[in-house]
């Protein structure tokens, strides 16, 4: 979609970071070419599969970024590498079940942002900390968020898509990734800044989002660009 507002720097300039995380571990690399300074910690006797949980559905940019490491880490680790879709609560209960997994090195989670937007906006605390229950192991990858709509829509440009809000209040329906997560909160910022209103429509990842967009249940979604080109 075309900037005529100049306000879509606020969604596709806007860098989401995503981090892997890990329960139990003092560790931390830079980037996956050092990642040989995981298998002191990795290197477990135990021929189990380590799980990679990513708290978003299947296909979503989480996801896309999961399976890509899961076929790169065994050459380091030396053991296999399962990615586990855990969706659900913006997020959350994927976060939960690696927090109360033990702390043995065998699960890895993949998050977003939402990782530490969701405690600060949640109206109940949720059952993790993200400070005291997690210890980072590294940054994986940053992605843009776009804006997608089916191609047929007359929505061309970004202009288009606010007059559309503009017309009729509440009433221009946007799927996300789910409630409170940064995306979400992108796309609430945007309408704030535009000066107006959309229906939000969650759903449990990015992938059912823009399904739903390009299926026509609602009039947009709002993704990382990764699960916008799957």
């Amino acid at each position: 979609m075309s900037d005529d507002y100049g306000v879509s720097r606020l969604i596709a300039r806007r860098r989401v970071l995503r981090a892997v995380a890990c329960t139990g571990a003092l560790c931390a690399v830079p980037a996956m070419g050092q990642a040989k300074q995981l298998v002191p910690f990795f290197g477990r006797s135990s021929r189990t599969p380590v799980r990679l949980v990513v708290p978003f559905a299947p296909g979503g940019s989480t996801d896309i970024v999961a399976r890509l490491l899961a076929a790169q880490l065994p050459a380091y680790l030396g053991q296999s590498v399962i990615v586990e879709n855990r969706p659900g609560a913006g997020g959350n209960i994927g976060v939960a079940s690696v927090a109360r997994a033990q702390a043995d090195g065998g699960t890895l989670l993949l998050v977003s942002s939402s990782f530490v937007t969701n405690p600060a906006i949640a109206a109940e605390r949720p059952a993790y900390d993200p400070v005291r229950d997690f210890a980072p192991v590294s940054l994986a990858v940053s992605s843009p968020d776009v804006i997608v709509v089916r191609a047929e829509s007359r929505m061309a440009t970004l202009k288009d898509l606010l007059d559309a809000a503009a017309r009729d209040p509440g009433t221009l329906t946007y799927a996300t990734p789910g409630n409170g997560n940064s995306v979400h909160l992108a796309a609430e910022l945007l309408w704030r800044r535009a000066g107006v209103k959309a229906l939000h429509v969650p759903y449990s990842g990015a992938a059912p989002a823009v399904l739903a967009a390009l299926g026509g249940q609602v009039d947009c979604a709002f993704a990382a660009l990764p699960a916008a080109q799957a």
